[in-house]
Formats: structure tokens, C-alpha cells, sequence
């Protein structure tokens, strides 16, 4: 199925440089949102996308020093230059809605809590694709893409809402 973004399908996951230099894609990546360099003291270091420059033909980085550049590779993201094995990699991404078959009987997940018509729509819509009821499928793919929008509208608005924080600066030159 088709996806879609929101803080709930959002993940972060640290990651380990193996030998060659990369590290292995998350199984349930969709698209990233940001990917930095951990230091030992706990800094980051952005490191961007630059696709089709980041590696010579043979494997050979273009330099060396801290990793600023990083490509997907099958399943893999590599990076420019080559890091240290073992190097901290963070990775913020947006991961695939969450299974409900992953869940214990007494979990759940923000998805099915507050948009739970979100799975009831897809699966309604693969079962009509599954028994070749072409129109039935169509109805139920709207009532999905309708259940997503839905709930990313509602996410937008939990995330803009309340007031906004102001400073002001006589407060904090003594003057009331």
C-alpha cells in the first residue's frame, strides 16, 4: 500500500558503520528525514544527500575525513568519505504503518487508537482487489486515501495548535 507521512510513522534508529563504510537500510524505511553524524561527546553533524557523486567506479571514496555525503545503494546507504567502522550514524525516518499483526494482544498503536478506519478501508479495498470486484475496490481505495487525509489533517492541526511562545526581551533587562 501507498503511504503516507505524519509524526506517527516517524522513527529514529542509530546506526553502526560496517567494514566497507555503510550501513544497512531499516527494514520498514520508507523515506528519510534526516541523517547526521554522532560524535562521542554527543554532537551531530548533518550529513547530506549527493546521489551519483559520492563513490568512484571501483569503491574508492573521493576523500577522506568525516562522512558529509551519503547515497542509497540497494539496500544500503553509503557514504562520502568512507567512515570508520563502527562509526555512529543517526537516522530519522518515516517508517511504514505500523502491522497489526506485529502487535500483542494487549498493544496497540497511534494509528489504530485514533484512525483506526485507516487499516479497516485497506483491507476492505485488498479484499475487493483479491475477489476481483473492481468497483467495490475503487469505492474502498477512496474511503482509504480519504481515511489518510483525514488523519493528517488532524495531525497538522494537534501540531499547530495552542498558543505561541513569545519572549520578551524587557523581562530580561530588568525592566517590568
Amino acid at each position: 500500500k501507498e503511504e503516507f507521512f505524519s509524526p506517527a510513522n516517524e522513527a529514529e534508529v542509530e546506526l553502526l558503520v560496517d567494514a566497507e563504510g555503510r550501513v544497512g537500510i531499516p527494514f520498514d524505511y520508507i523515506k528519510g528525514k534526516h541523517m547526521y553524524l554522532l560524535d562521542s561527546a554527543g554532537g551531530r553533524t548533518s550529513i547530506r544527500r549527493k546521489p551519483h557523486e559520492v563513490v568512484t567506479y571501483g569503491g574508492e571514496t573521493l576523500s577522506s575525513g568525516d562522512p558529509i555525503y551519503f547515497e542509497r545503494r540497494t539496500a544500503y546507504f553509503i557514504f562520502s568519505p568512507k567512515p570508520a567502522e563502527s562509526t555512529s550514524i543517526s537516522l530519522i525516518y518515516y517508517r511504514t504503518i505500523p502491522s497489526l499483526t506485529q502487535l500483542q494482544p494487549t498493544e496497540t498503536n497511534v494509528i489504530l487508537e485514533v484512525a483506526p478506519t485507516i487499516y479497516l478501508f485497506g483491507v476492505l479495498q485488498l479484499l475487493h482487489e483479491f475477489t476481483f470486484n473492481e468497483e467495490r475496490a475503487a469505492y474502498y481505495e477512496k474511503k482509504y486515501i480519504q481515511a489518510k487525509q483525514d488523519y493528517i489533517k488532524l495531525q497538522d492541526r494537534e501540531e499547530m495548535s495552542g498558543s505561541s511562545l513569545a519572549i520578551f526581551p524587557a523581562l530580561f533587562e530588568g525592566n517590568e
